[in-house]
């Protein structure tokens, strides 16, 4: 058989080519969003937390729900929750933690600091907005 450039261009052009080409572009495309949404094994602090002297701060942003929804922090050091809201009007502009008594009317743009004094190791706590509906989950190592 005699490949020559012809024949390449051919085939190149060929609507079964085509139709692979893409076929392999698309399952990669998912297997590259499979793998990168897919939680990591072993992580332990999440990667939304940021130490600052004696506190560990997460950024959490506040528009219909909280994001990220859940956050693993590490036990026995104080929190500061740096809760963020821009042109938020539904009913995560509230910022509720039954556990601990607090209950914060975010600004409906802004911040507001909510500290979570240390808490033991395996602990979790529910954050939610003002009807339940969405949640933030903290858990302590």
């Amino acid at each position: 058989m005699n490949i020559t450039r012809n024949n390449t261009i051919e085939l190149l052009k060929s609507p079964v080519f085509i139709f692979l080409a893409i076929s392999l572009i698309v399952i990669g495309g998912l297997i590259y969003l499979a793998f990168s949404l897919t939680p990591k094994s072993g992580q332990s602090i999440s990667d939304s937390v940021i130490e600052e002297g004696n506190n560990q701060v997460v950024n959490i942003m506040a528009k219909n729900g909280f994001t990220p929804e859940k956050v693993t922090l590490k036990s026995e050091k104080d929190t500061v929750l740096k809760v963020t809201t821009k042109n938020t009007i539904d009913c995560s502009n509230t910022f509720v933690i039954n556990e601990l008594n607090i209950r914060k009317d975010l600004p409906l743009t802004g911040e507001v600091e909510v500290r979570i004094p240390p808490q033991k190791p395996g602990s979790k706590i529910t954050a939610t907005c003002s009807m339940g509906h969405y949640n933030l989950e903290l858990s302590f190592l």
